[in-house]
């Protein structure tokens, strides 16, 4: 079964990678932290050309915190090592 949500567009911002992900409820700002990159990429850049194999893995936790309402105030979407520790932890099982 593949995501309802897909990657729209995405940028670097500060030293944050910025997608915007489109699903059947509209779009969401999805904002990945520096400490999330380098969990991901052993040699982080600020070219964001160089994240776009991990943009569906990104996409794919953005997605569970969507659905379960996870999001800030403003309706983004922060994803931390942390998150990307867990979603690791569960694709290995």
């Amino acid at each position: 079964m593949g995501s309802a949500f897909a990657p729209v567009r995405y940028t670097m911002v500060e030293g944050n990678l910025i997608i915007i992900v489109g699903g059947n409820d509209g779009t969401h700002p999805v904002q990945v932290t520096q400490d999330a990159l380098s969990s991901v990429l052993p040699t982080p850049s600020h070219d964001p050309n160089s994240y776009a194999a991990s943009i569906d893995i990104m996409v794919r936790i953005a997605e569970k915190k969507i659905t379960n309402r996870e999001t800030a105030f403003d309706g983004r979407v922060w994803i931390t090592a942390n998150d990307v520790r867990a979603w690791r932890a569960c694709a290995a099982k």
